[in-house]
């Protein structure tokens, strides 16, 4: 059987390209990854954009604008307990009464639980997820909400934190937060061809269990911070068994979050 092509679209971060990086870099169920590495908010943005690719990372919270147009796949998201959006601020100083928040994007599920927690009067900065920190430590945002390998690595600077917007979120609602998903477009994929893709995503990330030295260092050429301990660290908190199958807390977990 020939070898077919789909277009894709995942995050640099090292939880996608362990679970990907198989797939990537050799066709699975006679399909084959040509993939675009965008951050969140401008995978986001293609998801509602006309033309988006067959297959495609996005955030949960975007899924209230466009979930009708999307056929969730049971596999490759981002679902878990304790790996929430974090809300830093520079250590010891207080906050102004409108203070300028730095946000990985304004459709994020970051986006949506901090608007769930705290709902007083700010300016959002919309800023590259890897460019969060900075953007506090420099003065131009008075708070940051941080994402991905960032949560490790904060200590190490000028920042503290100020909430966990996962656990406020697990406290509330007993449920693990919904933080990214794969799905393909219904318009352009059919049943079979989902099933196809879901099954290439579990085959990959079951390859990469077994192969951790070669899967981390297909992760190693995009990730933002090299540090190899931050690197597994950051995979073991987001790739877990909801990556393997949302099942039914999962969806549970997305129907909370976008109602």
């Amino acid at each position: 059987m020939s070898i077919r092509t789909i277009q894709a679209a995942i995050s640099p971060c090292p939880n996608d390209t362990f679970i990907f990086g198989s797939w990537i870099q050799n066709p699975l169920q006679n399909l084959a990854l040509d993939v675009a590495y965008l951050d969140i908010q401008h995978l986001n943005e293609l998801a509602l954009s006309e033309n988006p690719p067959q297959m495609i990372k996005l955030s949960c919270g975007v899924l209230k604008r466009c979930r009708g147009d999307f056929a969730i796949l049971p596999a490759g998201g981002a679902l878990g307990y304790g790996c929430g959006p974090l809300v830093l601020k520079r250590k010891g100083e207080a906050l102004p009464k409108k203070p300028v928040v730095a946000t990985p994007g304004l459709n994020t599920t970051a986006m949506i639980l901090f608007e769930r927690y705290f709902p007083d009067d700010t300016t959002l900065l919309p800023t590259l997820f890897s460019e969060i920190e900075a953007s506090v430590i420099s003065g131009k945002a008075d708070l940051g909400i941080i994402i991905h390998e960032t949560r490790f690595s904060f200590d190490r600077l000028r920042l503290e934190k100020l909430a966990d917007l996962g656990e406020l979120w697990e406290k509330e609602m007993g449920l693990p937060v919904p933080l990214g998903l794969i799905a393909a477009p219904l318009a352009s994929t059919s049943e079979e061809e989902r099933t196809t893709m879901t099954s290439a995503i579990r085959e990959s990330l079951m390859w990469a269990r077994e192969n951790n030295a070669q899967a981390l260092e297909f992760c190693r050429k995009y990730a933002q911070d090299m540090d190899p301990k931050v690197m597994q660290s950051h995979i073991d908190l987001y790739v877990n068994d909801f990556s393997l199958d949302l099942g039914e807390h999962g969806l549970k977990a997305l129907d909370a979050l976008l109602a």
